[in-house]
């Protein structure tokens, strides 16, 4: 297994400039909202899907895919809350996301450690392992109970990035369509038609 090659302090402390830099550079741009709206709505409803297929079929191999998911949707988001303060109804959707992610990395933990009994040519005891097993079981139940709302709880979350993409985007077009009226009546004030003049007045 190779070694994770350590990263410094001053190296961590450069990515969050580039990162903080380009989040800057995105503030303000509602253009791209509706972009946003889209994906986010999409990897909610991936998360979404999942969770269903973990509760319905309730295996445990599916979970895997469910956490990175899950994780995968927490820190776009929260990147979005970066990028965008004002979106503070993410803070309890994140907080919410943040205590799921909490479970699950404990029975993946559960899961790494088996495995490592399962490898490890040095004998463990078997009441180590059915302690393990244990564990792992009863982190799964619960997440199981926390899933039976996870998929409304989701919908929610649809309909309130909805509202919040939205917003901003509909007050941007209301405001370009009274801009226009008042620049069109500006021209007209400005350069207003010459006077008919007759043509055929009578000479004095």
């Amino acid at each position: 297994m190779k070694a994770c090659k350590k990263i410094s302090h001053s190296q961590v402390r450069a990515v969050e400039g580039v990162v903080d830099e380009c989040l800057n550079n995105l503030s303000g741009r509602v253009d791209l909202w509706p972009r946003l709206h889209h994906y986010f709505h999409d990897q909610t409803d991936l998360v979404r899907r999942i969770g269903e297929s973990v509760l319905e079929k309730e295996k445990e191999k599916n979970l895997h895919r469910f956490r990175k998911a899950l994780k995968a949707l927490m820190f776009n988001l929260l990147l979005l809350k970066k990028l965008a303060p004002e979106l503070r109804a993410l803070k309890p959707v994140l907080k919410s996301f943040d205590e799921f992610q909490d479970l699950l990395g404990n029975w993946n933990d559960r899961v790494v450690l088996l495995e490592k009994m399962r490898k490890d040519k040095r004998k463990v005891s078997k009441a180590l392992k059915q302690l393990a097993k244990h564990e792992r079981l009863r982190l799964f139940f619960d997440i199981l109970e926390k899933l039976e709302g996870f998929s409304a709880f989701c919908l929610e979350i649809q309909q309130n990035l909805y509202e919040l993409f939205a917003k901003p985007v509909q007050e941007k077009v209301e405001k370009k369509a009274a801009i226009a009226p008042k620049r069109i009546n500006r021209k007209v004030e400005r350069f207003p038609s010459p006077k008919k003049t007759d043509n055929h007045q009578k000479p004095t």
